[in-house]
């Protein structure tokens, strides 16, 4: 009793209850539901974000990059500033503001590697740097309002995309990491959630995901969105160190089942083969 006060009191009770919904039934809790195991399942979650995250700051990374480069060779440091550059204005008009209120905030707050431009450019950024100041979240707005032939640019340049890959998907999947980042990185639930944007998916890539009641494939889980994010980052020791700690993470928390984030029964032969 002594250990459930100590846990719920570093643990608000209605984020824990999220965590209990698929094991009771109007609010009663099942036979041999226990709290030692729900404790499991926050903590078991818990590091399985953190497990997340390094893979998600490696897309965010890399995507930063390869939008600031292609924009800029395209339209010159400072392209960004003419809607002519992009092909969506009403993402572009959105994201000038927010750019816009970036700026103002480093100007009174110059990190270092800002400083000479706030100095002695009469704060006017390069693309490169506006693109290191902004979330993940933007960063896949600002792709999805990127003119065709830049998209296309970043899918032929990038060797997790194979050749003729439809920049709709990458925009997909770019949404999908930035909702996965951002339930990480707020130490949201991904245990049993359904989440906000399903991956697209080939059919092959469909028949590795598990199924529902009605035989369609499952994906809104996490799973899913895995198999979407190796299009995105393809380094293969990456992807095999992280299969590894997923698996050991389910050994040392035996209760969990992984099947509550989509994952399959095979999913470790079926991810390594995605």
């Amino acid at each position: 009793m002594q250990e459930a006060k100590k846990f719920l009191l570093r643990n608000n009770y209605y984020r824990l209850s999220g965590f209990t919904l698929c094991h009771r039934k109007n609010d009663v809790f099942m036979e041999n539901t226990y709290f030692e195991d729900l404790i499991a399942i926050c903590e078991f979650d818990c590091e399985l974000r953190t497990l997340l995250m390094g893979l998600l700051g490696r897309i965010e990374i890399t995507y930063k990059s390869l939008i600031a480069y292609f924009h800029t060779k395209k339209y010159g440091p400072l392209g960004y500033e003419s809607s002519d550059s992009f092909s969506n204005v009403e993402i572009y008009a959105t994201l000038v503001c927010k750019i816009a209120k970036l700026k103002k905030h480093y100007e009174d707050n110059p990190e270092r590697f800002l400083k000479h431009y706030v100095e002695d450019r009469d704060g006017r950024l390069p693309f490169w740097a506006v693109m290191e100041l902004i979330n993940f979240t933007d960063t896949s707005k600002i792709y999805s309002a990127l003119t065709d032939k830049i998209k296309s640019d970043i899918v032929f340049a990038y060797p997790g995309l194979t050749f003729g890959t439809a920049p709709d998907y990458v925009e997909n999947w770019l949404r999908c990491a930035s909702v996965l980042r951002n339930i990480a990185a707020h130490r949201g639930r991904l245990y049993n959630r359904t989440l906000s944007i399903k991956p697209k998916l080939s059919r092959e890539s469909k028949d590795l995901l598990s199924q529902d009641k009605t035989g369609n494939p499952v994906l809104n889980k996490l799973f899913a969105y895995l198999i979407a994010l190796k299009n995105l980052e393809p380094d293969k020791e990456l992807w095999e160190n992280l299969s590894y700690d997923i698996k050991e993470l389910s050994y040392r928390y035996p209760f969990v089942n992984l099947q509550k984030y989509g994952f399959p029964l095979d999913w470790k032969i079926k991810l390594e083969h995605a």
